[in-house]
């Protein structure tokens, strides 16, 4: 209190009591509610829904956030479960969504909500997919219910830099067992060679990498990518690929 209090220039002649600081959180809770459901049913023609789980001192956390048509991200908050199951992550997601609506919804506000939920965003675990398939049933059940029979169908989108660390998870283990590489070594040139090309090319974020510079040169020379998914075990196939990478580090 003190510290918004300063940048807030204003000083506190008593802090308050802990009930006070429960009524207070309740209440913003209300009102931010509120704001995140004027800003995406009246000023934004869609949004996407975020999800994703963690565990923190053995207590599964789930996570739900959405980012509108115009850029805006916000957060839904998060809350703990006993097991992180695709039933369990739909019904949190569906949860908070119905909390921007409210628990008396005379409007049709839910529908509306609905009607412009576009993609899902999260990683590729088999739960996650799970929710999924049961988010798209409410959905088209909620809508159904109120008469509309042609509700769009959702996007599902997925984060690629898991798939990077798996990459480099069955890739290690398929060059092992290769008789010139029996290191598992970290400073070992294979191992470095696979950490810069994920440092470099993979979808991690706005830190480090090349890969918008990699594509656009691509595009720019009429250049097929030569970074693809392999999805395949065979070890010459792996040596291809790091060969691939260790001539684009050394252009590069």
């Amino acid at each position: 209190m003190d510290a918004v209090g300063k940048l807030c220039n204003i000083k506190f002649s008593h802090l308050p009591s802990r009930q006070a600081c429960q009524n207070i959180a309740g209440e913003g809770q209300v009102v931010a509610k509120e704001f995140v459901k004027e800003r995406v049913l009246k000023r934004s023609d869609g949004f996407g829904l975020h999800k994703d789980g963690t565990t923190c001192k053995k207590v599964k956390i789930l996570d739900t956030s959405i980012t509108t048509s115009n850029g805006e991200s916000f957060c839904l908050g998060w809350s703990s479960v006993s097991s992180e199951t695709g039933k369990a992550i739909a019904e949190e997601a569906q949860t908070k969504l119905e909390e921007v609506v409210g628990e008396v919804d005379e409007r049709g506000e839910l529908e509306e909500l609905l009607k412009k939920l576009k993609y899902t965003m999260s990683d590729r675990a088999a739960n996650e997919k799970k929710s999924n398939e049961f988010l798209e049933k409410w959905k088209a059940d909620t809508l159904r219910k109120n008469g509309d029979e042609n509700s769009q169908k959702m996007h599902h989108l997925f984060c690629l830099a898991h798939v990077l660390l798996g990459f480099h998870s069955y890739t290690l283990n398929a060059i092992t067992k290769l008789p010139t590489y029996q290191s598992q070594d970290y400073k070992h040139p294979i191992n470095v060679l696979l950490k810069y090309a994920s440092d470099l090319f993979g979808p991690v974020g706005d830190h480090r990498g090349l890969r918008p510079q990699w594509e656009a040169h691509c595009a720019a020379n009429n250049i097929n990518r030569l970074l693809k998914v392999i999805k395949t075990t065979d070890s010459m196939g792996f040596l291809k690929f790091l060969l691939k990478c260790s001539i684009i580090i050394k252009i590069l």
